[in-house]
């Protein structure tokens, strides 16, 4: 009952993935599920697409269909400084985003995700993508339709939540 009723309601998902398979790959496995699912290759693009999604700070949110919900945000994102060929850079671009999403709207949710996991703990980045994101996966593991479906419905269900917590906060605030 609770998937059928998440369903009902039309999340924004936005997937940022400079990999084009990737992407496909996502939208293979999620399409079905009925969300609106938003696709960017890069920190610019993504940061294009969200522009459609704003809440006023003050504002109590009614329709959940005009902000975003969750992202998927990969860490290496290959898009500003592509000619220095430093990953550190575009790990620094995924990380931005990050911060731009939330930013946006707090109670969105994000998701970050590397190919490079195993530097987890060796590379300070990784530990800061780690702490700003809401959750932090390997490709490898997420890119599975079940556990992949799992996760976002989890996350959506905390996104409700964190939603619900605003609006009260907002309607004390506003009385």
């Amino acid at each position: 009952y609770q998937n059928r009723k998440m369903r009902m309601k039309q999340y924004n998902i936005l997937i940022v993935d400079d990999e084009e398979g990737v992407r496909t790959t996502y939208k293979r496995m999620l399409s079905s599920e009925g969300y609106n699912l938003i696709f960017a290759n890069d920190h610019s693009d993504a940061l294009m697409k969200m522009e459609e999604f704003s809440v006023r700070p003050s504002a109590e949110v009614g329709d959940i269909s005009q902000v975003l919900a969750l992202a998927i945000i990969d860490q290496n994102l290959e898009d500003f400084h592509e000619e220095l060929h430093d990953p550190k850079w575009a790990t620094a671009t995924g990380l931005n985003l990050i911060q731009e999403v939330k930013s946006l709207f707090r109670p969105s949710r994000v998701i970050m995700i590397t190919a490079y996991k195993w530097q987890i703990g060796e590379d300070h980045s990784f530990e800061a993508g780690r702490l700003l994101a809401d959750g932090y996966y390997a490709k490898k593991e997420i890119l599975i339709a079940e556990p992949l479906k799992e996760l976002v419905r989890q996350e959506l269900q905390k996104f409700d939540q964190a939603v619900k917590n605003y609006n009260k906060k907002i309607t004390t605030r506003n009385l």
